[in-house]
């Protein structure tokens, strides 16, 4: 126990170092110690995976690079994180000054959380069928919207407002492409 507990700290010392180093510029130093800290505790700083694809797409403009790693962490590190999943793809899909998407990487991520919680979790589906709606696949955004609007509502969740109003846009583009 005081193993772990000492790799979680040296982990936390890592990310702050990371954070640091970020805030100077050092984008290669900040990479390293983000690497070390997800070495030193997977389970505690996985997300600093996700961080740093975000950072290497939006603050660096190496998207090529960020698709790489993206596509490396999804078949590794996030593989079964729905949550980390779904951010990935909703990052993907709503990143600014992203160009190109990479549309097949996010729906993969996305497929990979609803696997994960049997198809049970509204946010998911509702990145998923933003996924859609941004790629031109108009049907398969409505569906997937109806299905997150269902399942918040049983759920009782307070995202069930915004999937109904998503929702709305989704059908009101849907039927205005219909011939």
């Amino acid at each position: 126990a005081r193993g772990l507990e000492a790799r979680r700290n040296a982990a936390a010392a890592c990310a702050a170092e990371a954070n640091r180093l970020a805030t100077q510029g050092d984008w290669d130093g900040a990479f390293a110690k983000i690497d070390e800290a997800i070495e030193l505790d997977p389970d505690g700083q996985r997300h600093l995976a996700v961080v740093k694809m975000q950072r290497l797409a939006l603050t660096l403009d190496r998207e090529e690079d960020a698709y790489a790693w993206g596509r490396e962490i999804f078949e590794g590190l996030i593989r079964d994180d729905a949550a980390l999943l779904t951010n990935l793809g909703r990052f993907l899909v709503e990143a600014p000054r992203l160009e190109p998407r990479d549309y097949d990487l996010a729906r993969a991520a996305v497929h990979r959380a609803l696997e994960l919680t049997g198809d049970q979790h509204p946010d998911a589906l509702a990145t998923l069928a933003s996924i859609e709606f941004a790629d031109g696949r108009l049907e398969q955004a409505v569906e997937m919207q109806r299905r997150a609007l269902a399942l918040a509502e049983a759920q009782e969740s307070n995202l069930a407002r915004e999937f109904r109003r998503l929702l709305e846009e989704y059908e009101a583009a849907w039927n205005e492409a219909k011939p």
